[in-house]
């Protein structure tokens, strides 16, 4: 699953960048260390192996990690839904412009099927983009109308969405761009599958790199780059 690869590329991104702030002078500062107050972590706070199957990883984007924020818990046998993008926009923080992505799950679509009521059922392949299955239809005309009990985790806070995860009224998912020495800056946002990218009004906001301004400056250039990562799924600059 193509989260399941973001989130090893992202434990290799961890060690070469790593690598590079320990060979970095005390007094020079980067993205990847904000301030003098920023206390960097160990591999084994940013991921931890359970078994087979499960592991223990804090975000996609690693540059700046808060160690106080929980480790979510990913299992290879059930792939992600939605990635959450968070940003700290306190500057007194020692995380400011701290920008991570998160996979998440969403209930009704990691439910065992046997077990999905109809409207959670409409809900699901609203959100995968699926058909209403016919035998799912016609089982629910004559189900018994006992109303069934409802059994909700109480750590569980995410919502199923109301909208189409595909459509260009979306989320918008942004994309970052990975220079040589494993360093990255936000580039755009996938909205669906078209790629919108950054201004040159929002070059500072996102302190976007020389680097990566050359490319947004290059659309032959970034369309290829957007090729290779994404695939068939890319369906061209939003303009």
């Amino acid at each position: 699953m193509e989260v399941f690869e973001d989130l090893k590329e992202a434990r290799k991104m961890f060690n070469i960048i790593r690598r590079e702030l320990r060979n970095m002078p005390p007094d020079k500062f980067t993205t990847g260390k904000p301030n003098k107050d920023y206390k960097d972590i160990t591999y084994l706070q940013y991921y931890d192996n359970i078994d087979e199957y499960r592991f223990y990883q804090r975000e996609l984007e690693n540059q700046i990690v808060n160690v106080n924020a929980p480790m979510s818990m990913y299992d290879y046998r059930i792939a992600p839904v939605i990635v959450n993008t968070y940003k700290c926009d306190d500057t007194a923080s020692i995380f400011y412009n701290d920008l991570v992505n998160i996979p998440l799950y969403i209930p009704v679509v990691v439910k065992p099927f046997a077990l999905l009521t109809e409207p959670e059922m409409r809900i699901r392949n609203k959100i995968l983009n699926l058909p209403m299955p016919m035998k799912t239809i016609r089982k629910a005309e004559y189900r018994d109308s006992t109303p069934v009990k409802q059994v909700y985790a109480i750590r569980d806070t995410i919502q199923p969405p109301s909208i189409d995860f595909y459509s260009n009224s979306g989320p918008r998912l942004p994309v970052y761009l990975y220079n040589s020495y494993g360093s990255a800056c936000v580039i755009g946002f996938m909205v669906g599958r078209k790629f919108k990218k950054l201004t040159h009004e929002q070059y500072a906001d996102y302190a976007v790199s020389t680097f990566a301004r050359s490319v947004l400056e290059d659309d032959i250039a970034l369309d290829k780059i957007l090729r290779i990562k994404f695939g068939g799924y890319y369906d061209g600059l939003l303009q």
